[in-house]
């Protein structure tokens, strides 16, 4: 799929990593449903410890052959209680490193991944917020985005376009809202009051 393809809905970091990092096979699977409407892709990387500090985390994916085993829990996470798939970050190596952190491609319809509690909100409440659990959950190889030890490399690229998307939807709002201003002011300026 084209970049325009992915605009015409509801895009954020997630599709964005997707299209630009993800295999071939990841991207033929995902991106398509996902475009439709038909597949909930959401982001996990918040920890209840650390917080988003990527060096905090705790969630391990290990190795097993052509698969990944992936252990961990991820929280406040937008629009878990509708996850499908989840873009998921672990630690597949040790300390503060910067090449510490993969990202995966995760079903959460398998066994060892779950959808856990739906957090309030006093905000955006149609949007759900929770967490994902992982215990033991498989995820093939081929569902590791760009390599092993690219994780802040993802974060950074899918939060960057994540945060341009949110910026043109937010200035989209106040373009109607100052519309809608200047068409009072027209109308209390000609003596019309609505």
């Amino acid at each position: 799929p084209a970049l325009h393809d992915l605009t015409e809905g509801k895009v954020f970091g997630v599709q964005v990593a997707l299209l630009f990092m993800a295999s071939d096979e990841v991207k033929e699977k995902y991106l398509p449903p996902a475009i439709a409407g038909d597949l909930s892709l959401v982001y996990g990387f918040t920890e209840p410890q650390g917080g988003s500090d990527a060096y905090l985390m705790e969630t391990r994916a290990v190795p097993d052959g052509d698969e990944w085993v992936i252990s961990g829990q991820q929280v406040l996470v937008t629009n878990s209680p509708a996850a499908d798939v989840t873009l998921l970050f672990a630690r597949t190596g040790e300390g503060r490193s910067p090449f510490a952190l993969s990202a995966f491609v995760v079903d959460m319809d398998q066994p060892g991944a779950k959808i856990g509690q739906e957090f309030g909100k006093v905000g955006l409440r149609t949007v759900g917020l929770g967490e994902l659990l992982l215990d033991e959950a498989r995820t093939p190889a081929s569902h590791l985005v760009a390599r092993k030890g690219a994780g802040l490399q993802v974060i950074t690229e899918s939060t960057n376009w994540e945060r341009a998307f949110l910026l043109v939807t937010a200035l989209g709002q106040m373009r109607r809202v100052l519309g809608a201003i200047l068409e009072d002011a027209n109308d209390v300026e000609r003596g019309h009051i609505r």
